[in-house]
């Protein structure tokens, strides 16, 4: 079949002989994706605006016998949700003809190379391949898709996520910070950020008198919650950026173990920020993480524009991924915090470092 007309519509990218992407096709241009025995026209664009949607798209998709399906993402303001409903719909049409388009092929390129790397498992070269011929995202979808690949590899990783503190070398330091960590929150209403599969957490919490463990990946935290943990622990889904779901609670200490690492650096003063808010003045804070031990620690493949590493991660089941990374210094960390905290202490162990100070 002669695809000249298809190729016409503004970013059309044929994927493969089932799938196609573009952006916002006319009237016109529907009906030859119809002629082209595609079935299903999935659309991620809002219908607010017309310059970039069509009056009635379900109604004309309708009427050429295909299927429409609608996921509004809003540009400026693209959610989780939306990329769960995109995957969940991909899934639906695997084997079909399927046609995905927004205004640009801006969203639809950059949730297309989610799917590839998160369901489909592609490296991330390969998987974000389409997007980059496309545009180059600006700093919210670039920090949306980072997110999103952060959580993917979490989730993928969640069985396995232990392994890393059974490695031999790492015991003597391990056992040095379990036996620290209790009397640091002796007593104590502690908020923990990021609390993955939950292995700082019933160190931390032995002697607190409540101790909340957030994460936001289900994956991770089933592992955690099937651990025993001391009576005073409670789980809860919430977003360590936000920590909305905890937006009327105050506590008198916070932990985040091996998270900070895994903070752009440009976001690192909103999130400091945005934790400090959930604590009461005089409230304790512990941060600990892996320090970069040369032959040990998985090398830097590439640094971003920002300063930020990254390292290439290999898992069991074969898939590659990408995973931000940084090794702060104690005079970074000083300086980022500031006349905000009081009597900072840092120390190093064999493999890890442990930041500790109070709310000023």
């Amino acid at each position: 079949m002669d695809h000249t007309g298809l190729r016409a519509i503004h970013h059309c990218r044929l994927v493969d002989e089932r799938l196609a992407t573009s952006g916002q096709p006319s009237e016109a241009q529907l009906g030859l994706i119809a002629q082209a025995g595609y079935e299903t026209i999935i659309n991620l664009a809002l219908h607010d605006d017309p310059r970039y949607s069509l009056p009635d798209e379900a109604g004309s998709v309708a009427a050429l016998n295909m299927r429409y399906v609608h996921i509004p993402v809003a540009f400026r303001a693209p959610k989780r949700e939306d990329l769960l409903r995109f995957f969940d719909a991909m899934d639906a049409h695997i084997g079909r003809k399927l046609w995905v388009h927004c205004a640009a092929n801006y969203r639809v390129s950059a949730f297309l190379g989610l799917y590839n790397a998160l369901r489909l498992g592609q490296p991330p070269e390969r998987a974000f391949a389409l997007m980059r011929e496309i545009w180059q995202p600006d700093a919210t979808w670039q920090q949306f898709i980072d997110e999103q690949l952060l959580a993917g590899y979490y989730a993928r990783r969640a069985a396995e996520y232990d392994q890393v503190y059974r490695k031999p070398e790492r015991q003597a330091g391990l056992r040095q910070l379990e036996a620290a960590l209790p009397a640091l929150f002796d007593g104590r209403r502690v908020l923990e950020v990021a609390c993955g599969t939950g292995w700082w957490t019933p160190h931390g919490a032995a002697r607190a008198r409540h101790w909340l463990a957030t994460d936001l990946n289900p994956e991770t935290m089933a592992v955690a919650r099937s651990k025993p943990m001391p009576a005073c622990v409670e789980f809860r889904t919430a977003d360590a950026y936000t920590l909305a779901e905890v937006a009327h609670e105050t506590f008198d200490a916070a932990f985040a173990g091996c998270w900070w690492s895994h903070v752009p650096l440009s976001r690192l003063p909103g999130w400091l920020d945005t934790l400090h808010a959930r604590l009461a003045p005089g409230a304790r804070v512990v941060m600990l993480d892996n320090r970069y031990i040369e032959g040990n620690s998985t090398p830097i493949a590439r640094h971003d524009d920002e300063g930020n590493g990254y390292q290439l991660r290999r898992l069991a089941d074969g898939s590659t991924h990408e995973v931000l990374k940084n090794y702060p210094s104690v005079e970074h960390a000083r300086a980022l915090l500031g006349a905000r905290a009081a009597r900072v202490q840092w120390t190093d162990f064999p493999h890890y470092w442990l930041l500790d100070y109070t709310l000023a």
